[in-house]
């Protein structure tokens, strides 16, 4: 890595101010040289919310290296949805692309450098809509290269450009109409991809759920554009539990998944296609689980079975044979 960093970095943060002195030192190591950082306001009726929040806050005078810091600190609490939007409105304003972090997701050093190249590399290639740090706990390796291409996006560690930010309709206007016309249809592969996809898209658009990554991934759907995602999970997700806004469930098989060293200099695939295969099985592991409760309740045990599986994996040096399953006797 270099001593500085000069793609600009975001830091979304609210009232965790231990989870985002975390995140915090991990940025420092990186040292960019531009530093946004966004903060969301106390929750009306949450006491604790103002001294946290403010404790939170402080992190943004930590800053001791070369760096301009752009302080964007809300009045009112504007939610996870509400206090992203706007806050990467001004970012991609101002910049050309950023690199994103939440205060919850700690991220491997080699994030940052990960991300910058890439930013780079596809800068002016709209088939590419934004960069992710996450891996699914399902995926292989996807040697000899450093990622590949998918239509899902994980927005806990991530990076992207102007060009993109700005074309997201976050209000979904076009939704009905592409219902409407069979739009799912025209453009899903399989029963799982609908699935997927459509339970996301219909929670996004009755706002059942906070919809600005869906409303993002909408957009990057409906034009065919992909996502990178590494051959490693570089994002470890720690604010999962009762405390968190949505994620709150501490036994999800996403809830502090390791994260792993990235091999440096990166290693590019020679084209920029989704691995369609490769995205059936993450539709599968994490999509929504359907069908008859005992149906339910065994694709869940293989979920964590995949996800340790997974964990073990990446470990160094790889020494797994393939996953087997016990049918009985000793």
């Amino acid at each position: 890595m270099t001593d500085t960093l000069d793609t600009p970095v975001v830091m979304v943060i609210f009232n965790r101010p231990d989870r985002a002195g975390q995140v915090f030192a991990r940025v420092r190591e990186a040292k960019p040289r531009r530093l946004f950082v966004l903060a969301d306001g106390p929750r009306a009726g949450r006491d604790s919310d103002e001294a946290l929040c403010e404790e939170t806050r402080a992190i943004a005078g930590r800053v001791d290296w070369p760096c301009e810091v752009t302080r964007d600190f809300s009045d009112v609490n504007l939610g996870c949805g509400g206090r992203v939007t706007s806050g990467l409105d001004r970012v991609f304003a101002e910049v050309e692309e950023a690199i994103v972090i939440e205060d919850d997701c700690l991220p491997h050093p080699t994030f940052f450098s990960y991300c910058a190249e890439l930013l780079q590399k596809y800068r002016g290639d709209e088939r590419v809509f934004a960069i992710t740090g996450g891996k699914y706990p399902c995926e292989p390796r996807t040697q000899p290269y450093s990622y590949r291409f998918t239509r899902m996006f994980n927005g806990w560690g991530w990076a992207g450009w102007r060009r993109s930010w700005q074309s997201i309709d976050f209000a979904m206007a076009g939704y009905p109409e592409f219902t409407a016309q069979g739009g799912m249809t025209k453009h899903s592969r399989s029963l799982l991809e609908t699935q997927f996809f459509s339970n996301g898209f219909d929670k996004a658009w009755t706002k059942e759920i906070e919809p600005w990554d869906w409303a993002l991934m909408f957009q990057a759907y409906t034009r065919r554009q992909l996502f990178v995602t590494p051959d490693r999970n570089l994002i470890s997700n720690t604010g999962w539990g009762a405390a968190a806004t949505q994620s709150k469930n501490p036994k999800h098989i996403l809830s502090n998944l390791p994260a792993f060293a990235m091999k440096l200099p990166l290693s590019h695939p020679p084209v920029v296609a989704e691995d369609e295969a490769m995205d059936r099985k993450v539709y599968s592991m994490i999509g929504p689980l359907v069908g008859p409760r005992l149906f339910r309740s065994i694709k869940k045990r293989l979920r964590w079975l995949r996800r340790n599986y997974y964990v073990r994996l990446h470990e160094e040096p790889p020494q797994l044979g393939p996953l087997r399953f016990r049918t009985g006797g000793r």
